[in-house]
């Protein structure tokens, strides 16, 4: 009759025979590594390792080195970027100066001295806002040089009115006579 095994009987034989082949495995190795062959072997993996060790290390400087040139890259990228926006904005800034007190010039209105004086300012102020005061500047010249032929008034219509009330006689009209004088009138009366 044939012979039976059981789970368990296969298992045990088959880990008894993995345990020899394992044994024989460590015996072979061991007899390698003290071969010559097994030696030198040995040898150039060692030296292999280090040059990969040194290598690695290569690297890992020239990742750092490349890293560090990105970022110094940005950094003169970035700055030359701002140097040439504001050399820009500074260009643009002046030509706007020179076409606004040209503008202003021939406008007529204001001293060379003013406009020369308050031109950064004519400058920063918008298209809109520049042209408003140009116009503005316009009109009140074409006003003025209008009138230029009705007399300058000898006195504004206040001094005006306060003379023509002192003259009517009123009570109102004496007392401001009297202050414009340096009188007080309490004193002409007994001193309230």
């Amino acid at each position: 009759m044939p012979e039976t095994f059981t789970q368990a009987d296969l298992d045990a034989a088959i880990a008894a025979s993995n345990a020899s082949l394992q044994q024989r495995l460590a015996e072979l190795e061991a007899q390698v590594q003290e071969s010559e062959v097994g030696k030198a072997v040995a040898a150039v993996t060692a030296e292999k390792d280090t040059e990969i060790s040194k290598l690695q290390e290569q690297l890992d400087a020239a990742e750092a080195a490349r890293t560090a040139a990105e970022a110094k890259h940005a950094e003169v990228e970035q700055f030359w970027s701002e140097a040439i926006a504001a050399h820009e904005e500074a260009a643009e800034l002046a030509a706007r100066r020179a076409e606004r007190v040209e503008t202003a010039k021939k406008a007529g209105v204001l001293s060379e001295d003013y406009i020369e004086k308050n031109a950064d300012r004519f400058a920063a102020m918008s298209a809109e806002d520049f042209n408003a005061r140009i116009d503005e500047w316009r009109l009140i010249a074409s006003q003025t040089r209008g009138n230029s032929t009705a007399p300058i008034p000898s006195s504004t219509a206040l001094v005006a009115a306060r003379q023509e009330d002192a003259s009517t006689g009123s009570q109102l009209g004496l007392i401001t006579a009297l202050r414009t004088k340096g009188v007080d009138p309490r004193t002409l009366i007994g001193g309230v």
